[in-house]
């Protein structure tokens, strides 16, 4: 087996296990539907109930229920109003499903609108021009303002990707038009169309994941599956930049894929609360409902004729390598708090927040490593891209059993 970094799409009946495999370990992992997704859906809804007390609103469509915060002013897109300036029962509206159904609770909706590709993302209502972040260039930004500038869309915000700094900003500005188009069509369609309609069906998890692959340095592809095959050239095909993107499809009777890579037994370990480091020491990775405490312990690992400040700091730093492995991988999100071993030195601290930024930079969750407390608990916040792994993972019969 080689170990260049690749995607591994493994088929379990509906759902697609998608992995990233780079030198034998598991970097990420997502489980995600084979059809079409729900999130970033939009349709029409109707009003069924209003409630002052949380400024909400439960909406039905298609025979299954929503909610829908509520803000001060009024949705912007009503296909049918019963009275002017203000959400009354029975009123219909256009929205956009942000999350499914957790644990029992109702599918979430939001009132403003957003449609998305490689490049951008074009939202309504709006009207400003917004870049990513991660551009750290403004020689750049202005070109590609002046290459949107004729097609930016009246009434929308648009938020240039981090992929569009590696494209052809003619590519750009065309994704930015349909997109903008497609909206506006949706908005116009809508006004005749009953509630339960879908607009704009949201493509599986899986594909739009393959859409924003990297173009610079990115990873083989491989199943198992000739259908996942054909569906993914299909979609690295959309674009110039993925169209040549390596995809191969993996025969082997007697060795399955997901055993030629360990995928249950990294899985298995992927859930487990600790973390054994080459050292000997560990980390215990405990998530709670408030925060993910993290326990950082010498275990096994020896300092032998290092000096004690030397050695913490040492096994302080394999763990912080490892941790942030721990976080992609298991999905981790919100507030994650590490008890690091105690070190007397404010350089032996510094040098570690220094590694813990370090490795956040290359985490595309773009984690925050925030500070040290006056107690040495180093405090770590990550937006929620998805569920944790151990949720994912129960759709998985068995998997993460073995």
């Amino acid at each position: 087996m080689d170990t260049r970094s690749k995607w591994l799409f493994l088929p379990q009946g509906d759902r697609v296990l998608s992995c990233l495999m780079e030198d034998g370990r598991m970097l990420e992992c997502r489980v995600d539907d084979r059809k079409s997704g729900a999130v970033g859906t939009i349709l029409t809804a109707r009003v069924e109930n209003l409630v002052p007390s949380i400024h909400a609103a439960f909406l039905s469509a298609g025979g299954k229920k929503y909610f829908l915060p509520v803000s001060e002013t009024l949705p912007p897109f009503f296909t049918a109003q019963a009275r002017e300036g203000r959400l009354t029962v029975g009123d219909e509206l256009l929205v956009q499903i942000t999350s499914e159904e957790q644990k029992g609770k109702n599918p979430v909706v939001r009132e403003s609108l957003e449609a998305d590709g490689r490049y951008c993302v074009v939202l309504a209502p709006g009207k400003r021009l917004h870049f990513s972040r991660k551009i750290a260039d403004d020689a750049w930004e202005e070109r590609m303002r002046e290459a949107l500038a004729p097609v930016l869309p009246e009434g929308f915000d648009v938020i240039v990707r981090t992929n569009a700094y590696a494209a052809d900003p003619a590519r750009v500005a065309e994704e930015v038009q349909a997109l903008s188009e497609e909206l506006t069509r949706i908005i116009r369609e809508a006004r005749s169309r009953c509630a339960g309609t879908v607009l704009r069906q949201a493509p599986a998890d899986y594909l739009r994941e393959i859409r924003d692959l990297p173009a610079v340095g990115s990873s083989e592809l491989v199943t198992d599956s000739e259908e996942l095959a054909g569906e993914i050239r299909a979609e690295l095909a959309r674009y110039p930049e993925t169209a040549q993107m390596p995809v191969r499809l993996y025969r082997d009777a007697v060795l399955p894929l997901e055993k030629l890579y360990r995928i249950p037994i990294l899985l298995q370990r992927a859930v487990e609360p600790v973390v054994w480091l080459s050292s000997g020491a560990w980390i215990r990775i405990e998530p709670t409902e408030a925060l993910t405490a993290v326990d950082v312990n010498t275990g096994k690992a020896s300092a032998g004729k290092k000096d004690r400040e030397d050695f913490f700091l040492s096994v302080n730093l394999e763990a912080a390598r490892e941790l942030m492995l721990q976080i992609r991988l298991r999905a981790l999100s919100g507030m994650i708090i590490v008890d690091f071993i105690s070190m007397k030195k404010k350089e032996s601290a510094d040098r570690l927040m220094e590694q813990l930024r370090a490795l956040a930079a290359g985490d595309p969750g773009m984690p925050d490593v925030v500070d040290m407390t006056s107690l040495g608990l180093v405090e770590i916040t990550r937006k929620k891209v998805r569920e944790p792994l151990t949720e994912q993972l129960r759709s998985l019969s068995g998997w993460h059993k073995n």
